[in-house]
């Protein structure tokens, strides 16, 4: 007769407290159920991913198939437990074993008050470095994702190094929420001139307008008035002209093409005539 799922269940959590990276993998080959909750409420893998002495355990679960995206008993996540350690050194090692094993980046956990976060919105909320956020865009969290997207709260909050690197990874810079609020109204609303500066490097487009029909310089415009938003709305202004023209000259461009296209269409039909 085996051994009862819960004993198995602490035998597991005992080796991996234990380093016993062997004893993991024996235990597992016994039938043990590596997303069975301790007392505690935490399954195997979270134990072993916020464990910051050694993250070989947690290898050895990711070796063994076991899946990162399980929540505990009370509903939080691995990738979530790890953005709480409070030594930063570790969590980047733990990241980069979960995102390998197939951690999903954009599960997003469910707080108390019933909003669901996001990794990304938690590293945020929590303000780890830039190199953690970094990482978790590499492994493909969506900058852009949820109902207060990350890439705006970046925005806001003048994460410019954060900005470049979303938009290195592809992010939509003019991703428009549900007010149709964009980055760049939110850097300008807040007077951000450097921000402003990065953003519209990315190609933010300062012409868009929100839900109310006002554009980026309209938000500079309510910036708070000890804040960078005479240079801010001059930047734009400037910004906003060269866009313009830069879409005039797409579409005369456009039309020349067509033009010439006919031309030619007319030239051959003519020498075929004669």
């Amino acid at each position: 007769m085996g051994l009862a799922p819960e004993k198995l269940t602490n035998m597991l959590v005992t080796a991996i407290l234990r380093g016993d990276h062997g004893g993991i993998a024996s235990i597992l080959s016994m039938g043990a159920n590596p997303n069975l909750s301790d007392a505690k409420g935490n399954t195997p893998l979270m134990i072993a991913a916020t464990d910051p002495r050694d993250h070989g355990s947690l290898k050895a679960l990711i070796a063994a198939k076991v899946d990162p995206n399980v929540p505990n008993a009370n509903g939080a996540l691995p990738l979530h437990a790890v953005l709480r350690m409070k030594d930063e050194r570790p969590m980047l090692a733990a990241i980069n074993i979960l995102l390998a094993g197939k951690a999903n980046p954009n599960l997003g956990e469910r707080r108390p008050d019933g909003v669901v976060q996001t990794p990304l919105q938690l590293a945020l909320a929590l303000n780890r470095n830039d190199m953690v956020i970094e990482t978790l865009m590499r492994g493909g969290a969506d900058p852009c994702r949820g109902e207060h997207p990350l890439l705006h709260a970046m925005a806001r909050e003048g994460r410019y190094g954060l900005l470049e690197a979303a938009h290195a990874g592809g992010a939509d810079m003019n991703y428009q929420d549900a007010d149709g609020m964009t980055c760049l109204m939110h850097a300008a609303r807040a007077g951000a001139a450097r921000t402003v500066e990065i953003l519209l490097e990315c190609g933010a487009d300062p012409t868009l307008l929100d839900k109310n029909g006002e554009n980026a310089i309209a938000h500079a415009c309510a910036a708070p008035a000890d804040s960078d938003f005479k240079p801010v709305i001059k930047m734009m202004q400037a910004a906003a002209n060269d866009y313009v023209l830069r879409k005039e000259m797409r579409t005369l461009r456009g039309e020349l093409a067509s033009l010439r296209a006919e031309v030619d269409g007319l030239r051959q039909r003519t020498e075929k005539a004669s």
